[in-house]
């Protein structure tokens, strides 16, 4: 869903460009601190230089942005993730009486065209877009907690290369409109000149659905998103002309959203859904296992450690269930009439329950002797709290604007259990597992397990204010 969410947010920055109507220009910077811990870390920084133009029915815009994201994940690999982006972009759009054209041009790269057929009056609209782009999605690292490991760090580069088209259409009638969007994103694997590589490829579609209406002073807006992805990816070891695949991650992922929203003068209502559920299935063929680190080692290694080398592989079967409520209201006060200061407060309130069921086959050979052990438990969490906004905008006549807000995440309650049902709480499953035989010189012991393993409740990680569930935001505006 990275690649999804990924081109999804370059079709929203091009689409909020093409929108910008007025003879502006703009900063804006911000960041997202979403979870600081021992073993989890994700953070988002960014900042974005933006203008635009309007000449009769001709509007040019162009912008500057700068983007980190850093995340990190520990169980038993240590696992990191970043990415720096620094890009410009540039685009048109021109109306006329019958249709619109855009065109947005990006140096990650990154092309968008698209053309909306309507009526004069908006009684009807159909159109169509396309995007070509290849992007760079990160840099990935896994790091062994035991650093005596041969294979102690594997460093991935990731680019994806991605075909996107949509299809919209709508009507307006009265104070009503309605709209249905459909998206198809297929991306194309490609093997660079790098020594490791992740590739992917991507089959997703995505359905869109809006329909609001205007009653006097209020506003109804009502939204529902369906999104599927199969996703393969390949993590591959290319040296000279030989390539060693040491990663394979089957994906398959689902969507739905349902949000609605109400809106009069200053005040917002709104009450948000979430569903995500996706799955991932294990192949028990060579070559084919979920990681195998120790297939990254490079020929001149493979020769010097021969035949006494300590084979280690993980195939991996995973089933995830999330789901989220989220909903809230805002409220701000205009201050004054030539310096006008508008203090802003936003509560909102959430609920999120998940589970993951994860087993784990480690599979680890010696010359011809081979043994293996299988890892089960699932993880759940659930948790409600509430989200508190701040902020304030200053504004300097129609000209000048200035907005600065901060965001904290509230839990008042976080439930996380790690539960392992079939070692302690199901005495017959454990026998049978006992008596199951095998292939010669392989095991399924338990004393084969790491002794590190805790099974039942894990201690809950007390949130510190402005490390977890922070965010904050600041822009500039001038109008010309």
């Amino acid at each position: 869903m990275v690649i999804l969410a990924a081109t999804l947010a370059l079709l929203a920055i091009s689409a909020s460009a093409a929108e910008a109507y007025n003879n502006k220009s703009s900063v804006d910077c911000g960041g997202l601190f979403l979870l600081h811990t021992s073993d989890k870390q994700f953070s988002i920084r960014e900042c974005n230089e933006s203008a635009s133009f309007d000449i009769k029915n001709l509007t040019l815009y162009g912008s500057l942005a700068h983007y980190r994201i850093m995340g990190r994940y520990s169980d038993k690999w240590d696992l990191k993730g970043t990415n720096e982006l620094k890009f410009g972009s540039a685009g048109f759009e021109s109306r006329f009486k019958y249709t619109t054209l855009g065109v947005d041009v990006s140096s990650l790269p990154f092309i968008h065209a698209k053309i909306d057929v309507h009526h004069p009056d908006s009684l009807f609209f159909v159109g169509a877009s396309l995007a070509k782009g290849d992007p760079k999605i990160g840099n990935i690292r896994w790091i062994s907690e035991n650093k005596r490991d041969i294979v102690h760090e594997i460093s991935v580069d990731w680019q994806t290369h991605f075909l996107y088209r949509g299809f919209n259409a709508g009507s307006k009638i009265g104070k009503q409109q309605i709209s249905a969007t459909a998206g198809f994103l297929k991306t194309n694997p490609e093997n660079p000149d790098k020594e490791y590589y992740v590739r992917d490829s991507v089959q997703a579609i995505v359905l869109d659905g809006n329909y609001n209406i205007a009653l006097n002073k209020d506003t109804i807006e009502a939204q529902y998103i369906f999104a599927n992805a199969d996703i393969y990816l390949f993590g591959i070891m290319q040296q000279e002309s030989s390539r060693k695949r040491f990663m394979y991650v089957p994906l398959e992922a689902n969507l739905h959203y349902a949000g609605a929203r109400w809106k009069r003068q200053n005040m917002l209502a709104h009450m948000n859904f979430v569903y995500v559920n996706g799955e991932m299935d294990s192949n028990p063929d060579r070559f084919f296992e979920t990681l195998a680190p120790n297939r990254a080692l490079p020929s001149s290694v493979l020769k010097a450690l021969s035949f006494s080398f300590l084979q280690k592989a993980f195939r991996t079967d995973v089933d995830l269930d999330v789901m989220g409520i989220f909903g809230g209201f805002a409220y701000q006060w205009p201050l004054g009439s030539k310096f006008i200061f508008t203090p802003k407060v936003r509560i909102d309130g959430y609920f999120v329950q998940g589970e993951v069921d994860i087993r784990q086959k480690t599979e680890t050979k010696i010359i011809i002797s081979a043994k293996s052990y299988i890892d089960e438990y699932t993880r759940k969490l659930s948790s409600f709290g509430s989200v508190l906004t701040l902020g304030s905008e200053l504004s300097i006549g129609k000209s000048l604007a200035l907005d600065f807000s901060m965001t904290q995440l509230i839990p008042f309650h976080i439930n996380y259990k790690e539960v392992r049902p079939g070692e302690f709480h199901d005495a017959n499953k454990q026998e049978s597992t006992q008596k199951q035989g095998g292939t010669k010189g392989t095991s399924h012991n338990k004393d084969d397990r790491p002794q590190d393993h805790v099974t039942g409740e894990v201690p809950n990680k007390v949130s510190a204010a402005f490390r977890n569930g922070f965010a904050t935001n600041f822009s500039i505006v001038y109008r010309i």
